[in-house]
């Protein structure tokens, strides 16, 4: 469980990661998306324009950008005249993000499994691989972005383009849900997991495939409903 700062000074805050002099606006976002996943910026924290344009040695146009970009994502929040927050989850947010994927990838697969190739189970399993090495490597922000890039390759595959359009417009929500925890990430069956899936796809067996997704879905939204019973108590 992250811990909450001791301080909302953003000049009392060691990143773990090394910060350039010469930041680009999307370089700096990535700094900022970072920091939020490794829980460097703490849900509901407020960041400041100023102090990161301080910080960072930059001008406040691309820190202004980053946000607006963050915003876009749900990692971010803007609330006029107050501020810029980093996005807090709540038990609904939980259950309607997390009951609109289901219902999406349930889909997805009965339809891939029907239809899938060789070429398209390849980059699955790739993917699998490369979530591997970066679990291993607890890399958390690589393997959060390994995951959703399967997840978003599943729903492509299923050649439904409304399908995946309503997916990636919740994508950004769940990085956010994402970024609250380093439990989900941290989890040893995450790969045996999308394995399992892959096999009950490239075998035809839909019913098996709909089954492991919807427990691998509803495992992670129980996780993240503990993360956040948990926050609130601490």
């Amino acid at each position: 469980m992250l811990k909450k700062p001791s301080s909302n000074n953003l000049g009392d805050k060691e990143f773990n990661y090394s910060i350039h002099t010469d930041l680009l606006q999307n370089e700096i976002s990535q700094v900022l998306r970072k920091g939020i996943v490794l829980g460097d910026f703490y849900p509901g924290e407020r960041i400041s324009e100023e102090e990161l344009a301080e910080k960072f040695k930059v001008s406040r146009a691309p820190i202004r950008e980053a946000f607006r970009e963050l915003v876009k994502e749900g990692l971010l929040i803007h609330i006029p005249r107050k501020g810029t927050y980093v996005i807090e989850l709540n038990e609904t947010d939980i259950k309607e993000i997390y009951s609109l994927r289901q219902a999406l990838e349930l889909l997805a697969v009965e339809i891939l499994v029907d239809k899938i190739n060789p070429e398209q189970i390849e980059i699955l399993k790739c993917l699998i691989e490369e979530m591997k090495v970066s679990l291993n490597a607890k890399d958390v922000l690589n393997t959060m972005q390994l995951d959703m890039r399967f997840h978003e390759e599943l729903c492509r595959f299923s050649g439904h383009s409304r399908l995946l359009k309503t997916w990636l417009s919740i994508s950004s929500q769940l990085r956010s849900f994402f970024a609250s925890t380093e439990r989900l990430y941290e989890d040893s069956q995450l790969v045996e997991r999308h394995q399992t899936l892959i096999q009950s796809i490239a075998s035809g067996d839909k019913q098996a495939a709909k089954e492991t997704l919807r427990n691998h879905i509803t495992d992670a939204a129980n996780r993240l409903m503990s993360n956040l019973l948990l926050t609130n108590k601490s």
